[in-house]
């Protein structure tokens, strides 16, 4: 999972990188590929050196070891907060739909995203820790949903020809 939260993010930028009309470039979603499972490998290792000791530890255990966790910080009030993220997460995505041009597809994908965590959120049972890991897990569907909506968004965007390319610049120009 955490090479796909690693992954995904870099998917959507080079998504959103693509000509109009045009899938993203295959060539830097492979490499960009690799460097998550390049990097996940070696974040897993440093972790597992720093925090060996403290793994698998659910909230009681940080309360006891005196670690600062978002679980003890949000409390009872998770889904408040969780609520608070989701909206900004869709807010700035919807932001940066219309400043590259988005169409159709990508809000459809902004929507569907938008149900998914309403009701991961409204599910989410807090004192469950396999409840929580499993909407955690879930996430990764999140991550697709977001990079098919681009793709699709932008093979829906009109293809810049020549002859287009030329009539802007006249516009520009006028």
């Amino acid at each position: 999972l955490g090479t796909w939260l690693l992954y995904l993010p870099c998917t959507w930028s080079i998504g959103l990188a693509a000509e109009p009309g045009c899938f993203p470039d295959w060539y830097m979603l492979s490499l960009f590929g690799t460097g998550a499972v390049l990097m996940r490998g070696a974040g897993c290792t440093i972790n597992d050196m720093w925090d060996q000791d403290y793994d698998k530890k659910d909230k009681r255990d940080d309360a006891v070891l005196g670690l600062k966790s978002t679980a003890l910080r949000f409390r009872e009030n998770t889904k408040q907060w969780l609520s608070g993220f989701s909206v900004a997460m869709l807010g700035a995505l919807g932001l940066v739909g219309v400043n590259s041009g988005q169409t159709a597809p990508y809000y459809a994908a902004l929507v569907t995203v938008g149900a998914h965590l309403a009701h991961q959120i409204y599910t989410l049972d807090i004192h469950r820790s396999e409840d929580c890991w499993n909407k955690f897990i879930s996430n990764r569907t999140v991550g697709l949903i977001i990079f098919l909506g681009i793709v699709l968004g932008n093979l829906c965007k009109e293809k810049k020809t020549e002859e287009t390319k030329e009539n802007e610049d006249n516009r520009i120009e006028s």
